[in-house]
């Protein structure tokens, strides 16, 4: 499902669904990650990727796991 807000728009879907869209997910109740828009998606990716943290391309753009202690994923568009 998606929800269009004044400053973007929050999708809400099963866990399967966003593992599949995001590479994993946390079980409920979580916020699984959070879609950036950037000038430069893949030099964002890499400075994530040279800060030891993992980048995966997906169908949707990069994905960015971020810390542990965080949690959550960041979409970079």
């Amino acid at each position: 499902m998606r929800l269009k807000t004044g400053r973007g728009s929050i999708f809400i879907a099963t866990r399967a669904a966003m593992a599949k869209r995001l590479g994993k997910a946390p079980p409920a109740p979580a916020i699984a990650g959070y879609g950036l828009g950037c000038t430069d998606p893949q030099a964002f990716a890499a400075r994530g990727a040279a800060n030891k943290l993992k980048v995966r391309k997906t169908a949707a753009g990069h994905a960015l796991s971020l810390a542990p202690a965080v949690g959550g994923v960041w979409l970079l568009r």
